[in-house]
């Protein structure tokens, strides 16, 4: 596509918002700082959003509604699935609740929450097999690689747009991801 370029793996670090363009800063992959010039930027960096936050753009909506604990981990599930291809696997038993999500044939994520006031900081590998066990409903061999949490958050920001700079997505308005809507309320 002509005028456009993909910097994979850049950060951005500076944005100036001027009367007829906008000037990014990034680093770039050998950590040397540039600049690019455009006559317009679209912020769709995520619930985290430089773009958003350099601009000093706020948003309101509700406190955290939760913690969400995601475990990535490898095991032959395929006997439970009976061979189909299930994207996402829904789980709601006495002992857990939540969702199994397929990577690859033995890569799974196992999404589960935890109380609004836990910190997920404290929880020890052992806590994660577990729950990923009683999401199984048996004890198999698994082998946890990672382990990450985040918000249940509600909001939307102040404004969608400041001068050359649109909002778009999660860093214009973000809420937690059960249903799989995203993609109907990032269009």
């Amino acid at each position: 596509m002509d005028g456009v370029t993909i910097r994979l793996g850049t950060e951005g670090v500076g944005l100036t918002v001027e009367d007829e363009s906008v000037i990014a800063e990034y680093l770039d992959t050998d950590g040397s700082r540039r600049t690019v010039k455009a006559q317009y930027v679209i912020g769709a960096d995520g619930v985290r959003s430089f773009v958003r936050e350099t601009l000093g753009i706020g948003e309101h909506g509700q406190e955290s509604l939760g913690t969400a604990i995601n475990v990535q981990f490898d095991a032959d599930l395929d006997g439970y699935v009976g061979g189909r291809l299930l994207p996402v696997i829904w789980i709601a038993n006495k002992d857990t609740q939540g969702a199994f999500i397929r990577d690859s044939a033995t890569r799974w994520r196992y999404n589960f929450d935890i109380p609004a006031d836990a910190d997920p900081g404290m929880l020890s590998p052992e806590v994660y097999e577990q729950e990923v066990i009683k999401a199984i409903g048996e004890e198999i061999p698994i082998k946890i690689h990672f382990t990450w949490s985040w918000s249940h958050d509600q909001a939307v920001t102040d404004i969608w747009r400041k001068g050359r700079v649109f909002l778009a997505g999660d860093s214009a308005h973000h809420f937690p991801p059960h249903g799989g809507f995203g993609l109907n309320s990032g269009v």
